[in-house]
């Protein structure tokens, strides 16, 4: 798996874009959110230079969807890499050695790296309530630790997991656990997705939703106790993380 230093015309619309969906003003700002200087992204955003492989990787952790993607494969990297999909072992040891070879091109004291199989480890909160708070990893909170591929998640994730019960899915048997990541709830990222919600009770999830400028929280089966509300800012109705996955029993047998 070779890597092409290729110049790409797109690279500075797609730097631009980001910068406009960061909310970012001028470049002094971008830069300082890159970790670099506005000479430096002046250069990038006028195509007469590009960020180097690590950068662009780093580039690529504030974007998202397509962007996140495109940024990635500008450094050299297969985009399951950093998308939080399953990899093939020998397409995870390509890829890693592609980045190894980048960085040492830019680094000569830079070391190979190694691929590591070391499972990500997952809270399962006992109390839907403490999903996201400050306080949710400390003991009397945790259920139990799960040892969970570190594939399956996006790199810089903060993930916890927690029951939700009611017949969500009839695929699914019971109790079905979400693993939420916390430290995502900006809901112009989320449209679309489910996401896990405060509630009154403790936590739910439900698909965010926009008309116009208002977004709603749509629940995965609507009924009298499970219907659609608004977005709150904070408080009940207001977006506690991402799901990123399901681990839930098959239904019993005749189902």
């Amino acid at each position: 798996m070779g890597l092409r230093r290729r110049e790409s015309a797109a690279l500075p619309a797609r730097l631009a874009a980001l910068k406009e969906s960061l909310g970012v003003k001028n470049q002094i700002d971008f830069a300082a959110a890159l970790g670099t200087d506005q000479g430096t992204v002046s250069k990038w955003l006028n195509g007469k230079s590009r960020p180097l492989p690590e950068t662009l990787i780093e580039i690529a952790n504030l974007a998202e969807g397509a962007d996140k993607l495109f940024f990635l494969e500008e450094a050299g990297l297969a985009p399951e890499f950093f998308a939080g999909s399953p990899m093939l072992r020998e397409i995870q040891e390509a890829t890693t050695q592609v980045v190894a070879k980048t960085l040492r091109e830019g680094s000569p004291t830079f070391e190979a790296l190694t691929v590591k199989d070391e499972p990500f480890t997952i809270h399962l909160l006992n109390n839907p309530k403490k999903l996201g708070a400050p306080d949710a990893l400390q003991a009397p909170n945790v259920e139990l630790a799960l040892s969970l591929p570190s594939t399956w998640f996006p790199r810089g994730s903060d993930v916890q997991a927690v029951r939700f019960s009611g017949q969500l899915s009839p695929f699914i048997g019971g109790d079905m656990i979400a693993l939420v990541d916390v430290s995502r709830s900006d809901p112009d990222r989320l449209l679309g997705c489910i996401v896990a919600v405060r509630t009154p009770t403790g936590a739910e999830p439900m698909t965010l939703r926009k008309d116009g400028a208002t977004y709603f929280l749509v629940p995965l089966h609507e009924d009298a106790e499970h219907r659609v509300r608004l977005l709150k800012r904070t408080g009940a109705w207001s977006i506690v993380g991402r799901v990123l996955k399901w681990i839930g029993d098959a239904p019993p047998a005749g189902e």
